[in-house]
């Protein structure tokens, strides 16, 4: 379904009437659509699709569009929000217009409304289920709502921030996070035990929330296990690296043979590696948990790649 349409069924002149005439085959084609906008910029990332689902909610398909109608100045007006479901999605409606709003609510941001008209009972639907980058107020065309929670999300999520004080975080959730690399089998297979002391340093760091020196650490981590993978896989007369080699000299060697390492993967390290670089350059505030997290992916993602080569997972 082409945007135009989109806003021809969705929000044109609408009344209870019109809504209740749109058709689930209208719902799931516009769907369809919007999620098409939110993968294209998916694909401009550099990144490989297994170091970022944790980044970006959508890419699973498993969440609700949501599209609230309601009168606002006698004229019907809509608001849209994405929740988690564990279905494949879908554009739910619900039609509010004959409902008697409290004006504080109408005339809120988008998350004071929802509330209020959760607490009335008009909406059906957990909190917790809703996605806080997917909030869009009337004024937003319905088409482009996927590509809005993309960039949210990447503003948010996976663009390394300095931030300011971040909320204390429970230490068992950190612990899971950490066992979600398998980091435990990935010593295991280096069998380096200076790899072994800096990881488990940085881990350590990570799970006190000392993001800045687990950031400042990890950057020095990747840089071994580059060493190590290249070390590993390509004859001595051909190793152009050593100890005290840069980003760009890793880069350089892991274009050449065996490895052959594409554009993308070029951008994906560069983007990794800038994170690392930006650790000395920012002297004030504190590292928030979103870099040590993409730092990690991108230590998990180099193992898994290079250090593991023969058994390299193959990317879409």
């Amino acid at each position: 379904m082409e945007k135009g349409e989109i806003f021809t069924v969705f929000q044109f002149e609408m009344n209870s009437e019109k809504i209740s005439r749109i058709t689930p085959e209208q719902r799931q084609e516009a769907y369809e659509s919007i999620y098409q906008d939110y993968m294209y910029n998916r694909e401009k990332l550099g990144a490989p699709a297994s170091s970022i689902n944790d980044y970006f909610s959508w890419i699973s398909r498993k969440l609700d569009i949501h599209i609230v109608y309601f009168e606002k100045d006698k004229s019907v007006k809509n608001i849209s929000f994405f929740s988690k479901t564990e279905q494949p999605g879908k554009i739910i409606l619900h039609d509010l217009t004959q409902q008697e709003i409290p004006y504080e609510y109408i005339i809120a941001d988008v998350s004071t409304f929802l509330a209020g008209v959760i607490g009335i009972g008009y909406l059906q639907i957990e909190p917790e289920k809703i996605i806080n980058a997917g909030l869009f107020s009337d004024g937003h065309l319905v088409s482009e709502v996927g590509g809005f929670l993309f960039k949210n999300e990447f503003q948010s999520n996976f663009r390394p921030l300095l931030t300011n004080p971040f909320e204390s975080m429970k230490f068992n959730q950190l612990r899971i996070h950490k066992e979600m690399y398998n980091f435990i089998e990935m010593i295991k297979e280096i069998k380096d035990d200076q790899f072994k002391l800096e990881l488990e340093e940085c881990l350590e760091a990570y799970e006190n929330e000392k993001f800045f020196v687990c950031a400042a650490g990890l950057g020095s981590v990747l840089e071994h296990l580059l060493f190590l993978a290249i070390n590993k896989h390509v004859a001595e007369a051909d190793v152009k690296t050593n100890e005290n080699s840069t980003a760009s000299d890793y880069i350089g060697q892991l274009k050449k043979e065996p490895f052959f390492m594409d554009r993308r993967q070029s951008n994906y390290l560069k983007v990794v590696f800038a994170m690392r670089n930006s650790v000395s350059h920012f002297n004030k505030g504190i590292f928030n948990k979103d870099m040590c997290d993409q730092l990690l992916a991108g230590i998990k993602h180099s193992f898994d790649t290079y250090y593991m080569f023969e058994n390299r997972p193959t990317l879409p």
